[in-house]
């Protein structure tokens, strides 16, 4: 069951809270909610991103619910205050078809959404059209990729930048630790398919499946 752990409003924005939204595996993704005042059935704008966005999001979804869309902020399973390990890229289609599911029982939405994101959360968005859903009147990515083994095999050969950077970068998120190898000493170890343990992580199963 959906549980909100915050609910806390200012001047002209009817709810803003933070549920745990339950996936169909019961794994559970942080979701803020902020709406316009006078509570009623909402228009929203959806945001789901791997950046910790239910953290770093909260200026802008205020000024669109003062200006009377609603916004709903979800962060990806396995990364921010969600739950889960994240299977990146590849999760995001059930899991936003399973969003879908949860905002079309909430009495604060009136049936339409648009979604909205740059990079990953535009990518994230790509997966979400696919699930169909009728109340998706929109969608706006930003320096999305739609060819996502082209943004990681260049020619054929593993790149470096989004598939070893950003890959641990995310990695170290999660984990809370910051990554302080040098990049050259990083593209320097091989075999590549070990960096996650020569990185002092655990064997990390998403990596070795990229590879």
């Amino acid at each position: 069951m959906s549980k909100a752990v915050e609910n806390q409003a200012p001047d002209g924005v009817a709810c803003v809270c933070r549920i745990m939204m339950p996936l169909r595996d019961g794994v559970r993704l942080a979701t803020d909610v902020y709406l316009p005042s006078p509570a009623g059935r909402h228009p929203v704008i959806v945001i789901r991103s791997p950046y910790g966005g239910c953290a770093t999001r909260s200026e802008d979804a205020l000024e669109f619910a003062r200006q009377g869309l609603g916004m709903v902020i979800q962060d990806c399973r396995g990364t921010g205050l969600s739950e889960g390990e994240a299977d990146l890229w590849r999760q995001e289609r059930d899991d936003a078809e399973d969003f879908f599911h949860w905002l079309a029982e909430q009495p604060w939405f009136n049936g339409n959404l648009v979604t909205n994101g740059e990079s990953y959360p535009g990518a994230a968005q790509w997966q979400a059209a696919r699930v169909g859903h009728p109340g998706m009147k929109g969608l706006t990515p930003h320096n999305a990729p739609l060819d996502i083994h082209g943004c990681y095999y260049y020619g054929g050969t593993y790149g470096y930048s989004l598939g070893v950077f950003w890959a641990f970068g995310m990695l170290a998120r999660r984990r809370k630790v910051e990554l302080k190898t040098p990049s050259r000493e990083i593209c320097a170890m091989l075999p590549l398919r070990e960096l996650d343990t020569k990185l002092g992580f655990e064997p990390w199963p998403l990596w070795r499946d990229w590879i």
